[in-house]
């Protein structure tokens, strides 16, 4: 859904004053409450985007959610959530390395014994 307010909080992210926007667009301070309260064009929506250098997706209240093994992603199109993943990255992580020092531990074991089956055939 549009959400032309946006533009506002641009020109106040930016310092910059309606007037701004209006010289540089050519339009009138009515053309300018029509954009950010109204339901423009693309046409007349496109060159506001590109006055503040960012897409048109901005300006819209676009929520989008998906989901994959491993984890949901969801947010609109200035930021986005992973929830868990992070934290299950750094689980899996910690796996890992619990892994490798159980292998290294396995190879001493097996080391050991090898040698104590050398020892048990001299003997022989």
């Amino acid at each position: 859904m549009y959400n032309g307010t946006i533009i506002d909080q641009l020109l106040s992210e930016r310092k910059l004053r309606k007037k701004d926007i209006q010289d540089a667009l050519g339009i009138s301070f009515n053309s300018y409450k029509t954009i950010v309260y109204g339901n423009p064009t693309v046409k007349t929506l496109e060159p506001v985007a590109d006055f503040f250098n960012v897409s048109m997706d901005v300006f819209f209240n676009r929520e989008f959610s998906c989901s994959n093994k491993i984890g949901n992603v969801s947010g609109n199109s200035n930021t986005i959530q992973q929830g868990e993943v992070n934290v299950m990255q750094s689980s899996l992580e910690k796996e890992i390395e619990n892994l490798k020092l159980l292998l290294v531990e396995k190879d001493k074991v097996i080391s050991e014994k090898e040698r104590l089956i050398g020892v048990l055939m001299k003997n022989k």
